[in-house]
């Protein structure tokens, strides 16, 4: 995850911009800041912060299980002798550290690593993970990453059940570690796609771009990701048409190749008037937990100021 917004040239008038938004959104992240609750995750519907609207839980599972459908992913590393290692984890450039401790805080499970330039938010004790597979039994991912989980949870209990030979569990393991993240080949799925508003925004935070066209200063929604999710982009497409009953066609999908391997699908929204009357009032009074609320910030003072 990075900040996704292109500022506005020529000389110094986007950057202008950008700088005299930020210091305003800076105040507003640092009350939103001062302002979080972190409660024992239970799952209820108890407030964890106050802001401009209540943000509970439910909120909380619904924004985490986005966010780890854009950022997360799920380990299986073999140690020695038979021991094998299964993690959770986040990474994210290093300027993002607030939202890893946020998320350990709000749960009450893992670590958080940093390093010169990035962060990891870790989940590897074994009571932990049994967690982990609690929330996304209840708040279920919907991208391709629900897959890995699902081939991580199976090899996670075949592990701790301990009722096979070591020789026969390692084998299983190992085929099952085999299949997984960009081995998968294999991308069938009947699971239902449900997609809200905070699952969306927690997705967004991940993989979402707030984009300013530097020749007419015209502004670009997007959402980029592997052809392999195809139908969720779909899903999302369907989501956002459906939002308000006067913008109904307001989403575009292309696909293009990135690299010599990997095809991408790239949802895109351009109207001005789609952005304003539907993108912007969908997210501005939700409670954001990225850096990327300033992008988005920065992009709407464009809009307003463009207007």
């Amino acid at each position: 995850m990075s900040a996704n917004i292109t500022f506005l040239t020529p000389g110094n008038k986007g950057n202008n911009l950008g700088i005299l938004k930020r210091s305003i959104v800076a105040d507003i992240r640092a009350d939103h800041i001062r302002s979080l609750a972190f409660l024992s995750p239970n799952l209820n519907n108890s407030k964890v912060v106050q802001g401009k609207e209540d943000f509970t839980l439910e909120n909380f599972y619904d924004w985490f299980r986005g966010f780890t459908d854009a950022e997360g992913s799920f380990q299986i590393t073999y140690l020695r002798d038979n021991f094998w290692r299964f993690s959770f984890e986040i990474k994210l450039h290093i300027d993002d550290i607030k939202v890893l401790h946020f998320i350990k805080d709000t749960l009450g499970i893992g670590k958080v690593y940093e390093s010169e330039k990035s962060c990891r938010f870790i989940v590897s004790k074994q009571s932990e993970i049994k967690k982990i597979l609690d929330i996304f039994t209840n708040y279920p991912l919907i991208s391709s990453k629900r897959l890995n989980l699902l081939t991580w949870d199976k090899a996670f209990k075949l592990y701790i059940d301990g009722k096979d030979t070591k020789e026969s569990t390692f084998s299983r393991i190992k085929n099952l570690k085999d299949e997984m993240n960009n081995n998968r080949t294999d991308f069938t799925s009947n699971h239902p796609i449900n997609i809200n508003s905070y699952w969306l925004l927690g997705f967004v935070e991940g993989d979402g771009s707030w984009i300013v066209d530097k020749k007419n200063y015209s502004l670009i929604f997007s959402i980029a990701q592997s052809a392999k999710d195809l139908e969720l982009m779909n899903a999302i497409k369907f989501y956002i048409n459906n939002l308000n009953s006067q913008f109904k066609d307001i989403v575009s999908l292309g696909t293009y190749q990135e690299g010599s391997l990997s095809s991408m699908v790239n949802l895109t929204i351009t109207k001005t008037d789609a952005i304003s009357q539907v993108i912007v009032p969908l997210f501005f009074n939700m409670i954001w937990f990225s850096k990327k609320e300033m992008d988005f910030a920065d992009w709407v003072y464009i809009l307003a100021r463009s207007a």
